[in-house]
């Protein structure tokens, strides 16, 4: 074996460790937060393959689009991002709360960076009582983070027409604080219930600097057609 191959092969080996040694550090980090168990999420995560991972890292700036299956929502976001099966709800969210809002995620994609960062990217549909306010339904939000242990900071919000786009820091005592960027959009009620997208852009506080361009261009991507 040449001395070129031996190196390359060396820094496969130790792009691996580098990829397992971080999911691992993050499985320990990310618990619960919003409500939503992440012991799912991290097992799904443990699914994935090294080679799935190192393909994902080798991706160029080059960008798919997801699309609602009712149409109505589209969103653009990097081909480095890696979809994971999302069919076990009830595993994931309380189903407490699957069946108030009448929850049903659309996407959970992975994103992951060779230095260890991590990122999640989460579309959910829901259904609110026609009534309900966004300020009213961040602070349900905010309730139920807070009987799950976690304290919900909203950093900055801004509302517009019918959607509100936030910001929001959760910590919990002896965990990692965790930062997010979030969307509701509401679309045209339905009798009593008007239906929302949720869209969540998650990563821990120490990484959202890491990632908050990227964030803030998959959100301006974001379309919706009624």
């Amino acid at each position: 074996m040449s001395k070129v191959i031996k190196i390359l092969v060396v820094l496969v080996i130790v792009l691996l460790l580098i990829i397992v040694l971080g999911n691992y550090f993050l499985q320990q980090q990310l618990k619960q937060v919003g409500g939503v168990d992440f012991s799912e999420i991290i097992s799904q995560i443990e699914g994935l393959s090294s080679e799935q991972i190192l393909k994902s890292q080798a991706e160029k700036e080059s960008s798919k689009k997801f699309i609602s299956p009712d149409k109505k929502l589209k969103i653009e976001y990097s081909l480095r991002w890696i979809e994971t099966p999302s069919e076990s709800l009830e595993r994931i969210v309380p189903n407490e709360q699957i069946q108030k809002y009448n929850l049903t995620n659309l996407l959970l994609a992975q994103r992951f960076e060779i230095s260890g960062e991590f990122a999640q990217l989460i579309i959910d549909q829901a259904f609110f009582d026609i009534q309900k306010s966004f300020e009213q339904i961040i602070d349900e939000m905010q309730k139920a983070n807070l009987e799950q242990g976690w304290n919900m900071e909203v950093i900055e919000s801004k509302t517009e027409n019918n959607e509100i786009i936030f910001e929001a820091r959760y910590e919990k005592s002896k965990s990692h604080s965790v930062y997010s960027k979030e969307k509701i959009i509401f679309l045209e009620p339905e009798e009593n219930n008007k239906k929302a997208y949720l869209i969540s852009f998650i990563t821990l506080n120490k990484d959202w600097l890491k990632f908050k361009e990227e964030a803030n261009k998959i959100f301006e991507s974001v379309e919706i057609s009624q």
